[in-house]
């Protein structure tokens, strides 16, 4: 393994370097008269032969852009599918396309959260949105890619307050719907909703 030049042909100032893949010799050109890119070259070679190995994420996470549309692909359900691209595109949105994955963090997801409240968005919604980016990010980490998933160190917004709850009729108001509903419902109001049921 090393850095060297050929000798005999005429590109014999590019620099090549040498290194062990799978029990095998590579030889690669540096493309490069620079003997230092060269050295850097085969750093880098180095580096992805031992995060092969040893089955590591990868030091050059890729752009969250790419992620998305992989991610999107490999989603089977039509539904499904339409959710998490409603989601992801306010994820595009906050972070950009160009950023690594490697550079999301847990503080980067409590500001989108934050940002999709203030843009008017409900919680559920919000929870949604980093639902869909974890799911992304949990794949994208089975894939070795990343090591961890920011998204599980994010707790989810509390939805019960902006939730309807549910409301009992009282004997006035259920006398009134049945003055004009069907008969189907004045049947069914007699069973489930009394106020003394609840």
């Amino acid at each position: 393994m090393g850095v060297f030049q050929r000798r005999g042909n005429r590109a014999g100032k590019i620099w090549w370097i040498s290194y062990m893949l799978a029990g095998r010799q590579h030889r690669e050109s540096s493309g490069s008269t620079n003997k230092r890119i060269a050295e850097k070259l085969l750093t880098v070679r180095k580096a992805q032969v031992f995060e092969d190995r040893w089955n590591l994420p990868k030091s050059q996470t890729p752009h969250l852009e790419n992620a998305v549309k992989e991610f999107l692909a490999a989603v089977p359900h039509d539904n499904t599918r339409a959710r998490y691209d409603s989601s992801l595109r306010s994820v595009l949105r906050y972070f950009g396309p160009k950023i690594r994955l490697s550079e999301i963090t847990p503080q980067s997801d409590c500001g989108f959260q934050q940002k999709r409240l203030s843009e008017g968005a409900s919680r559920a919604t919000a929870n949604r949105d980093v639902a869909a980016l974890s799911a992304m990010l949990s794949r994208t980490k089975k894939l070795s890619l990343i090591s961890h998933n920011p998204c599980t160190d994010v707790g989810k917004l509390n939805e019960r307050r902006e939730r309807r709850q549910a409301k009992p009729l009282s004997y006035e108001e259920e006398a009134r719907i049945k003055s004009v509903a069907p008969l189907w419902l004045r049947r069914s109001l007699r069973c489930w909703w009394r106020q003394a049921y609840v």
